[in-house]
């Protein structure tokens, strides 16, 4: 979670907290489903193809 403080302030700022979990799971990724899930990722935003 430290690596996410600074969103997490500023929702705390701006929302009211009812509760908070920690989620973790494991998931076989199909190939087809790859490009999707790299272009939703934020660390993907504004790199280059070549890094992709």
């Amino acid at each position: 979670m430290d690596s996410h403080r600074n969103t997490f302030d500023i929702f705390k700022s701006k929302f009211k907290l009812s509760n908070l979990e920690r989620l973790r799971y494991r998931v076989t990724l199909e190939e087809p489903w790859m490009e999707s899930l790299i272009q939703m990722t934020p660390l993907s935003w504004g790199t280059t193809e070549e890094r992709l």
